[in-house]
């Protein structure tokens, strides 16, 4: 797991210093071993902390889904979508994003 503590927001840090196609693949196997743990019927984590990881699995799911095809989630909160931005900026930045990216922040803003 890239964020032990299931903590979105350092998930996030972690990604703002990679390519498109490193977010595409951590983000993905991460959003999945998150689903996987909080799924699981391991009586070693609480109930509590598998809802957290539920959780940090839906939003690590839905930043994946948007890091492949640019499509802002559905009912995503947009407070997480505005996190996006700095990492979306560098990919532009290194041209692995067009511009035009930038332009769903301003919509949601």
């Amino acid at each position: 797991m890239i964020s032990d503590n299931y903590n979105f927001e350092k998930f996030l840090e972690v990604m703002r210093d990679k390519n498109l196609p490193e977010i595409q693949l951590l983000a993905s196997t991460e959003a999945r071993e998150a689903e996987r743990l909080s799924s699981s019927s391991s009586k070693g984590i609480e109930k509590a902390t598998k809802m957290r990881i539920g959780y940090y699995s839906k939003r690590v799911g839905e930043f994946a889904f948007f890091m492949k095809s640019g499509i802002k989630p559905g009912g995503i909160d947009e407070r997480d979508f505005e996190l996006y931005r700095p990492i979306c900026e560098k990919l532009v930045e290194n041209g692995q994003f067009k511009p035009d990216i930038l332009n769903r922040f301003e919509k949601s803003a």
